[in-house]
């Protein structure tokens, strides 16, 4: 019998001696006095804040009538045990035990003593198992928890239960949707789809819906809110732009042209064109495609009869549409005056043929008949990835050699490129040159990069990856250019020097798609242009000056004690200027104040040209607008910024200042009546945790709009958890990154680690990623790599700057475009590998 046996049941029997010596056994010997305690159960479980019972039977044996008392021993800490009676008189046959476990117990097997005593008798003890559990409950997670949708549109989100201690049916219920907001939910499991339809008729602003699982009455109902912001589509509307605002044509010559954009917001109507104003006698314009048009742009011709006055004529094109606003852009029409003589230019060759990824040109005769002065060449119908660069684009003399630089990736195939001469007071003349395109030293591959630009951008070594096979090194096809077979997804990684000695290694993981047009993006066509100028209006000695020409800047800012500027590296073809003077508050929140804006549109700069005096207190200088951002989320301990860049049609890239805040901050705009189709401000809200120098945590979201206007921007959910390890230290470091992927971020991935002499950045696509579950990258190992050096790899013990970041868009595809929202987040450590 076991020893739990032998305490649950037992029986007191008291013995004595028999009276007297002779027994004649007449008579069975008195029963002798005891008891017994007998348990309903030896084992109890109860969960925590709750309780149970159990019953205790006392049996008498003999002539004991006596009082019996039950006590309890080593009960556990947090829980509470009492009998009611705990007194056992002859009256009573049975008592009960409360156990009541406190919510505080830790779940687990616990075992504690009941003990009966009665006078003279011996104590019986028994022991009872005590199995304290987790009460039933559910857990709710949507993933994500907030979305924005356009009036009209839907979203949708999932819902997910977690269960512990209970296996029963779980229901869903959606509450706290606006009027004209309605949800549908679909179970499937433990997971719950959520789909919310926003009517047209909805309201803009921000709803937090909640859903709410419920088990019935074992489990308490659990809720997590979904925050919907609802936005306004807006206006239907066009808006329209040229490049070239400025045409000149001679009397009687051909016609000259212009291509006029159309900037569409919810419109997609045919759009009717035609010169409302501004047209002389003599003068005409017309139109390719002929009116009406449902495409994104139109070539207005000018042409000059014969007769026509000289002269510069303001002339105005508007294009109209039904249930939208008239838009109108201004050409600056110039009629030649007739000098009665004329120019003719030819090719000698008239056809060129060029590989793919070389060189080659022609020259272009000039012959003048009653005149004397420059002539200006220009081409077009130049195919995309050939530069067209004349030595003298404005000649004197009677030639100019003309050189077509054919990049890697243009297609084979014969082109007619036309060559266009302009003189003053004559007539405009062309010509053709065939441009042949023939293969160049390409592989078979179907994914090509071309390197070009400074030494820095110029790869030591190369090396790709099909699927998930063996790297292998690239050998060059032509000057600079890689190419190989990506079959779906692959990877491709280089290494280029940094200064001082130092090496970055570069890795991009995408489909064959993604890496093609990274293959497009690593060469962009260099530019020795050069220009200058002078700052005017300039107020105090520590006003700054921003100051971009087609996005390229001065190395020296112009000061007031220094206004002279040099910009290199401008880029050929029209440019925009735009300029910011601020004021120096070094005291104040903001440390520079935005006073004063300059914009020059559409211009041609040549090279080493001056621009003059750029002069903010003159007529092309302008004040700024404020607009109110409402940043919605910034945390205890986070610091909010908001952040605006001015990207102007024509190139030119403009900081309009920062300013910190956590709720609703002023931020400065260009004034609607200076902005142009093509034209965007990106009004940027972040949130940041700092630790020492080094911001470990970020979150933003970026809008983008041409014309800015007051806004909330609601920042996205704190990023999860980045973590960064060593993976080897064999022969260099080999860093991993891992991060689980959340919804609001799940389009790029990056992970970037920086040491003095070295760095490793590797981007990954969504694309590549397919439905994995996790951006998770180690630095591969290229050791048995043709080519590769160890030394181009992170240093052991060396400290590393680590940033490990993810991007998703909201609207638009990560394009600078009207409309577009991306949400980015990152988290920055350091480590010594």
């Amino acid at each position: 019998m076991s020893r739990i046996a032998r305490g649950l049941t037992f029986a007191l029997v008291l013995t004595g001696s028999a009276c007297g010596g002779g027994d004649d056994g007449s008579s069975p010997p008195p029963i002798p006095q005891g008891f017994s305690v007998t348990l309903s159960a030896t084992a109890l479980s109860v969960p925590q804040g709750a309780s149970g019972g159990i019953t205790a039977t006392i049996a008498r044996t003999g002539n004991f009538t006596g009082v019996v008392n039950l006590s309890l021993e080593s009960v556990p800490t947090g829980v509470a045990a009492s009998f009611n009676p705990a007194t056992i008189t002859a009256a009573t046959a049975t008592t009960g035990l409360t156990v009541t476990v406190g919510s505080t117990v830790a779940p687990g097997n616990y075992t504690f003593t009941i003990r009966a005593r009665a006078n003279g008798l011996a104590d019986q003890t028994a022991a009872v198992s005590l199995t304290v559990t987790q009460p039933p409950s559910i857990r709710l997670i949507n993933n994500p928890a907030t979305a924005t949708v356009i009036a009209g549109g839907n979203t949708a989100f999932t819902a997910t239960v977690s269960r512990t201690n209970f296996a029963g049916a779980v229901t869903l219920a959606v509450t706290g949707t606006p009027d004209g907001v309605t949800t549908t939910v679909a179970q499937s499991g433990d997971v719950f789809t959520v789909t919310v339809g926003v009517s047209a008729a909805t309201a803009a602003g921000d709803y937090v819906l909640a859903a709410t699982a419920s088990g019935g009455s074992s489990v308490t109902a659990v809720s997590a809110g979904f925050t919907l912001t609802v936005i306004r589509p807006q206006r239907s509307s066009i808006a329209l732009s040229t490049s070239n605002p400025a045409v000149t044509v001679q009397p009687g010559g051909t016609p000259q042209g212009s291509v006029v954009t159309i900037a569409r917001t919810n419109f997609t109507g045919a759009v009717t064109f035609a010169a409302t104003t501004g047209l002389p006698s003599g003068l005409t314009a017309a139109f390719t495609p002929a009116t009406p048009t449902t495409g994104n742009s139109v070539v207005v011709n000018f042409t000059a009869a014969t007769g026509t006055a000289s002269g510069t004529y303001n002339v105005v094109v508007q294009g109209t549409g039904q249930g939208i606003a008239p838009a109108s852009v201004q050409f600056a029409v110039t009629v030649a005056g007739s000098s009665g003589g004329s120019i003719a230019i030819a090719a000698v060759p008239s056809a060129v043929s060029v590989a793919q990824g070389s060189s080659g040109g022609t020259t272009i005769n000039v012959v003048r008949t009653g005149i004397t002065g420059p002539v200006t060449l220009t081409t077009s119908n130049v195919p995309g990835g050939v530069i067209a660069t004349f030595g003298a684009p404005v000649t004197t003399q009677n030639s100019s050699s003309l050189t077509f630089a054919v990049g890697a990736s243009v297609p084979v195939g014969s082109y007619e490129i036309t060559v266009t001469g302009a003189a003053t007071g004559v007539a405009n003349v062309s010509t053709t040159v065939t441009l042949t395109v023939t293969p160049g030293q390409v592989g078979t591959g179907n994914v090509t990069f071309t390197f070009c630009g400074e030494s820095a951008s110029i790869p030591v070594w190369v090396a790709y990856q099909n699927a998930f096979g063996a790297w292998q090194q690239a050998t060059a096809v032509a000057t600079n250019t890689y190419s190989f077979t990506i079959s779906t997804i692959g990877g491709v990684a280089w290494v280029t020097p940094g200064s001082a000695g130092s090496w970055v290694l570069s890795i991009a993981y995408g489909t064959f798609v993604d890496l093609q047009a990274r293959g497009q993006a690593t060469c962009t066509a260099p530019t020795s242009k050069t220009v200058t100028g002078t700052v005017g209006g300039l107020t105090a000695a520590s006003d700054a000056v921003l100051l971009s020409v087609g996005g390229a800047t001065p190395a020296t800012p112009p000061t007031q004690a220094s206004p002279t500027f040099t910009i290199t590296g401008v880029p050929p073809g029209t440019v925009d200027l735009a300029a910011a003077r601020f004021t120096v508050d070094l005291a104040g929140p903001t440390p520079l104040v935005l006073q004063r804006l300059l914009l020059r549109r559409a211009f041609v700069p040549a090279n080493n040209a001056s621009l003059g005096t750029i002069d903010f207190s003159g007529s092309e200088g302008f004040d700024p607008e404020t607009r109110q951002l409402q940043i919605v989320g910034v945390g205890v301990g986070e610091q909010g910024v908001a952040a605006t860049t001015f990207l102007t049609a024509n190139g030119a890239a403009l900081s309009l200042g920062t300013a910190i805040g956590v709720s609703t901050v002023a931020y400065s705009a260009v004034p609607s009546s200076r902005t142009m189709a093509g034209d965007l401000h990106t009004v940027t809200a972040t949130a940041t945790t700092t630790s020492g120098s080094l911001v470990t945590v970020a979150r933003s979201i970026t809008a983008m709009a041409r014309d800015a206007t007051s806004t909330q921007l609601v920042l996205p959910s704190t990023p999860g958890p980045m973590t960064v390890s060593t993976a080897s230290t064999v022969g260099h470091a080999r860093l991993r990154a891992v991060y689980s992927r959340q919804g609001e971020y799940d389009n790029v991935w990056s992970a970037r680690f920086v040491q003095a002499a070295r760095a490793t950045a590797i981007s990954m696509t969504s694309g590549y990623m397919a439905l994995n579950g996790a951006f998770d990258v180690t630095i591969p190992d290229f050791a048995s790599v043709n080519g590769w050096q160890d030394s181009w790899g992170l240093q052991v013990g060396a400290s590393t700057t680590w940033q490990v970041a993810a991007t998703g868009w909201v609207v638009g595809n990560g394009m600078n475009a009207e409309g577009a929202v991306t949400k980015t987040a990152y988290r920055q450590g350091r480590l010594t590998p």
